[in-house]
């Protein structure tokens, strides 16, 4: 067994602290550096096509009420009344 002198293992100590902090540090950056690497790739690609869903539902929802709006429309042209008529009717059966 090899004898050191004490302050020469507290140098060596604080040595290998030191290197272990430093390890960690570097871990730590690496890791997020990989996190934004893997982010910017496919997170934004992700968030995208999400936004390109909901805009996709939101189209279809509108081409719904739209169509069911002309069908409605059809309809009251149909019996014979103008639109504004329709509103008047609509004006009197909700007044009751």
């Amino acid at each position: 067994m090899v004898q050191v002198e004490d302050h020469i293992y507290a140098k060596l100590q604080k040595d290998a602290d030191d290197n272990r902090q430093i390890i960690k540090i570097i871990s730590i950056i690496v890791g997020v550096i990989i996190f934004g690497l893997f982010f910017f790739t496919w997170g934004v690609d992700l968030i995208k096509l999400d936004i390109q869903k909901r805009n996709a539902d939101l189209q279809m929802q509108i081409a719904i009420t739209q169509a069911e709006t002309n069908k409605r429309v059809m309809s009251i042209e149909k019996e014979g009344l103008t639109t504004e008529e329709y509103f008047k009717w609509l004006e009197v059966r909700n007044d009751n």
